[in-house]
Parts: structure tokens; C-alpha cells; sequence
């Protein structure tokens, strides 16, 4: 199979691409939006499939370690959607998506946490990675598992946001010295500690909430676990490192090694798989909706009670063609679409749709599920895009093909939502705040503040050499 990040070639039962080391397999190493669902393009934008890695950790930390890590921050993240911005119920932001203070690099600051945080691998103790830093109710924290969190949450925002970190964090400098937001004693360092120490606390509350109401994984995510057990070696092997720690300890320090890590990504599915099952659990009548639309303004900022409504849609995406004189070929992009079309049209289904889509379409955030997105609102789409979907005499089955700045999109439409889109968004943030309040009980019930005297950094091996 080719990889739809980077067009390599990979072994179908590979978990992970060996050449830009996405996931294969897993939908939610992606946390930005496909571009097509953007107001217009991005400046010089590549196609998805030519994008490339953020030069600032391509040069310090293996670009497939990288994947490893950012895909287990994204899982917690995208298991329950963002709260809408139209009330006062949406929690406070964690400190990592704060405002960054100027284009440039940090400035210097003294850290709020003093830490034992190294330079080198080879400069930590042994047996520091051991040493427990504090406890979840009964369950011990070490600095292994800290390291992995922590580490995890400066690649995320890498993966987030891309060459565009340099411009507020110098990887070359230690980051207990660089200024977090301007301030003079508090540094990325400890911005980062104490975003990784939030995140082990909802891990480990949805993990032992999970566990006292015998949720266990379903056997995709429980495959999953195994295959990449199964296919780290040799993940290992192709990245260019030794064994499997070697290839661990460049994205998370000394204390990685294979056991510890697997534990870490199942610990990680189940609080995300978990944290889904409880936010969908949340159901309210349409009484209750309109109660809560009221108590919380919602009309004041904005969201009319109209009969709009949100659509599901099935599309097959091939990105504009060249020809020989490197020339954009918008007739043999339209010709290509008119055959799948003609394809389709031999046996008019949706599922044939969706193995058309899976074969053919060209777009990385749908390829693999049919070509299909849901619950998609006026607006989110780019014009002609949108412009299709929402006309007023659109039916479940319609066809047609369209032209966006990123090529031909051969449409499908599956359906209207039952209800309007304004008490989706309600509901959603019914759901959100439930969703929020359960957590916080569990984290309390648990508890978990680090021993920062006790804590000990190990950076990725060649992070500052």
C-alpha cells in the first residue's frame, strides 16, 4: 500500500510508515484538518501527500519516534471534541495553548520547578528513571512515566504546529532557559511539566475508572496494540537504529525501553477509547436542550434556533494532474473524475461509492472510511464544496462532480442530520461540560501531584548534542 502522508510504499500489515513514520492505520494522528475543509488554501501549500516534516526535529529527534510519541498525546485530544465557544461552560485552556509572546525565539528565565533536568542521556544517574515522583490513588508515578508524557507533549505541539515552534522555542537550548509567554520564572520547561503532568492525571483516572467498570479495548485497538509489539523491531530496524530502545530512547531519553512504552500506548488507548464511551453516554431531550440553549445565551452570541441542518457526504478527491510541461491539467483531472463516476453509475450504491473512495480518492482524511465525513456544517467546507451540499434540493443519493482549488470532488450525497445543527451544538456542549465534571470527580477521587524535587529529564538522545 502507498502511505497517504508521504506516497511511500508500505508493507499493508506495517502499523507504521517506515519512511515519515505516520500511522497507518490509526485516524487520529492527524490533528489539523484536511485542507480542503479550509476557507481557502494555505500560501504555497504542498499536496498532502508531498507535506513535509518540521525541520526542527527531523534534525534531532527520528521522524518515526516522532509519529510513536504525537500519536498518543492525539488520542487523549481528539476522544472528545472541543466545547463550542457560544457560553461560559468551556473549561479554561491548558497552559500550553496560551498567546506566545513575539515571532522571535524565547527569551531567558529562571524555572519555577527546580528539577534535576540533563543535557545529555549519558549525564543521568542510574536507576533515576525508577525513583517515584508521586501516585495516582494507589498507583505509583515514576519518572519514566513522566519522561514520556512530557516528551510527548513538546511533539505534539512540534507535529501542531510545525516549523512554526521555532519561531517561540530554540531546540538547540535547554528549555528550563527559555521564557514561557514572557515570563521571567516560568519557563517551557516547566509549561510543559505541568501539561504532562495533567495529562497522567485524566490518563490514569479513565484509566482506573475504566478498569472499575470492566471496560476493556475493542479488538481493532487491542490488535493494534499487538501488531505494533510485533513490528517494532523491525520499525526499529528501517528507522536505522540498533534495537527498539535505541529507537524509543531518541524520542523519550534513557528511561524508554519497549515494555514500559507499550504500557504507555495501552494506558493511552484505553483513557481515549474510555473517554469516548462516556461523552457519547450524555443524552438530553429536546426540552432539556432548549432550557439549557436559554440559561446559557447562546442567542446573544450568535446561534439562531433555525431549522439549518447538517449534512453527511461522501466524496472522492484526485488532486489537480500536470501535464508534461509540469502544467496543471484541469481537463484530464475532469476527464479521470467522469470515469470513477462512470464506474459508480454500473452499480449505483453508497457502498460502491465508498469502495470507489477507498480506491481512488486522493484525500488523506478520508481515503480510508469511504470517503465519508459527517456532521458537516454550512460554512465549513470550501464555497463550491459547500455550495453543493447545502443547495436546497439536495437528496440522499444525489451525485455530481465539483471543482475546488485542490482539484476535481466526486460527491455523494448520504443525508440531512434529523435535527437542526444549532441543538447539536447545544447538546454538544451539554455533553462536553457533563464529560468535564465526571473527569474532574475522578481526578480528585485519584489525585496526582509530582514530587518536582524527585523528578529527573532525560532529553532524547542527540536532542542537544
Amino acid at each position: 500500500m502507498k502511505c497517504p502522508y508521504c506516497g511511500a510504499e508500505t508493507p499493508e500489515t506495517s502499523p507504521l510508515c517506515a519512511s515519515c513514520g505516520q500511522p497507518l492505520h490509526k485516524d487520529q494522528s492527524e490533528p489539523l484538518e484536511p485542507p480542503f475543509l479550509q476557507e481557502e488554501p494555505a500560501p504555497e501549500a504542498e499536496p498532502a501527500a508531498q507535506k513535509k516534516a518540521p525541520l526542527s526535529l527531523i534534525l534531532t529527534i527520528s521522524l518515526v519516534a516522532i509519529a510513536l510519541v504525537v500519536v498518543v498525546l492525539i488520542l487523549i485530544r481528539q476522544a472528545i471534541p472541543a466545547a463550542q465557544t457560544t457560553n461560559d461552560t468551556t473549561p479554561e485552556s491548558t497552559p500550553l495553548t496560551g498567546e506566545f509572546i513575539t515571532p522571535e525565539a524565547a527569551t531567558s528565565a529562571t524555572p519555577r520547578y527546580e528539577v534535576a533536568a540533563y543535557t545529555s542521556p549519558a549525564l543521568v544517574p542510574d536507576g533515576a528513571m525508577d525513583t517515584v515522583i508521586g501516585s495516582f490513588g494507589s498507583t505509583p508515578v515514576d519518572n519514566r512515566t513522566l519522561n514520556y508524557y512530557y516528551w510527548g507533549e513538546l511533539n505534539y505541539l512540534s507535529n501542531y504546529y510545525g516549523s512554526a515552534l521555532s519561531q517561540w522555542l530554540d531546540l538547540s537550548r535547554p528549555l528550563g532557559e527559555q521564557a514561557y509567554n514572557g515570563m521571567s520564572d516560568f519557563t517551557w520547561q516547566d509549561a510543559l511539566l505541568e501539561s504532562a503532568a495533567s495529562s497522567i492525571t485524566e490518563t490514569y483516572a479513565l484509566v482506573t475508572q475504566a478498569e472499575e467498570t470492566g471496560f476493556v479495548l475493542s479488538e481493532s485497538d487491542s490488535a493494534y496494540l499487538a501488531q505494533l509489539s510485533e513490528q517494532l523491531p523491525e520499525i526499529a530496524s528501517q528507522a536505522g537504529y540498533s534495537d527498539v530502545d535505541a529507537y524509543l530512547q531518541s524520542a523519550y531519553g534513557t528511561g524508554a525501553d519497549q515494555e514500559s512504552f507499550l504500557a504507555f500506548m495501552e494506558a493511552s488507548l484505553i483513557a481515549s477509547a474510555y473517554a469516548t464511551e462516556v461523552y457519547n453516554s450524555f443524552h438530553y431531550t429536546d426540552d432539556e436542550i432548549s432550557a439549557y440553549y436559554e440559561a446559557g445565551g447562546y442567542a446573544d452570541n450568535g446561534l439562531e434556533q433555525d431549522d439549518a441542518r447538517n449534512i453527511d457526504v461522501r466524496h472522492i478527491l484526485l488532486q489537480t494532474r500536470t501535464d508534461e510541461d509540469g502544467n496543471l491539467d484541469w481537463d484530464q483531472t475532469l476527464a479521470e473524475a467522469e470515469q470513477i463516476l462512470a464506474m459508480w453509475e454500473t452499480s449505483p450504491t453508497e457502498e460502491h461509492f465508498a469502495a470507489l473512495a477507498d480506491e481512488y480518492s486522493e484525500d488523506p482524511g478520508s481515503n480510508a472510511n469511504g470517503g465519508l465525513y459527517t456532521d458537516v456544517a454550512q460554512g465549513q467546507m470550501v464555497q463550491s464544496f459547500n455550495d453543493w451540499c447545502f443547495d436546497q434540493a439536495r437528496q440522499s443519493g444525489d451525485t455530481g462532480i465539483v471543482k475546488t482549488d485542490y482539484g476535481y470532488h466526486i460527491m455523494y450525497f448520504v443525508a440531512h442530520a434529523d435535527r437542526p445543527a444549532w441543538m447539536d451544538t447545544v447538546e454538544d456542549d451539554m455533553r462536553h461540560e457533563a464529560y468535564s465534571n465526571a473527569v474532574a470527580s475522578w481526578v480528585a477521587e485519584g489525585g496526582f501531584e509530582p514530587d518536582y524535587t524527585a523528578v529527573v529529564l532525560s532529553p532524547p538522545v542527540g536532542l542537544y548534542e
